[in-house]
C-alpha cells in the first residue's frame, strides 16, 4: 500500500503469505498466535486489526489444533471467506466457508466444513 502523504510504500500485513481483500478493503490472512493458526484481518480504511478463530466458537473444536491457516478467496458477498485450516493430526486440510468476526457479531458466526477429501 502506499502512503498518500509521503507515496512512501507501507507494509499492511507483514509477514502473511496470500492475503485475500474483499471489496470493501478488508484483509484476510493466516497468522500464528500463541502456536496457533488464526485468521487475521486488516482493515485498509481504519487500519485496525483483528484476530478471529477459523472454526468458530463451537466447543467441539476447541480441542483442535491449527497449525495453520490460508485465506483463499471472498465470496461475491464481501462477508464469506473460503479458506483451508490445517488441524494437527489430520490430512489433508480442511476447507471451510465461513462468516467470522469482526463481519459478524461472535453469537452469529457460520463456519462450513465445505470440502472433504477422500
Amino acid at each position: 500500500m502506499f502512503s498518500e502523504s509521503t507515496g512512501a510504500r507501507e507494509r499492511v500485513v507483514g509477514g502473511s503469505e496470500f492475503p485475500a481483500v474483499n471489496a470493501k478493503g478488508l484483509v484476510a490472512y493466516g497468522l500464528l498466535c500463541d502456536g496457533q493458526g488464526a485468521l487475521g484481518f486488516t482493515d485498509l480504511v481504519t487500519g485496525q486489526n483483528f484476530r478471529s478463530d477459523p472454526l468458530g466458537a463451537s466447543a467441539s473444536e476447541s480441542s483442535l489444533t491449527n497449525e495453520s491457516v490460508r485465506p483463499l478467496a471472498w465470496l461475491s458477498d464481501g462477508r464469506t471467506l473460503f479458506y483451508e485450516v490445517s488441524v494437527r493430526g489430520e490430512a489433508p486440510p480442511r476447507y471451510c466457508v465461513g462468516r467470522v468476526w469482526p463481519l459478524v457479531l461472535p453469537n452469529e458466526q457460520v463456519v462450513r466444513r465445505v470440502f472433504h477429501p477422500p
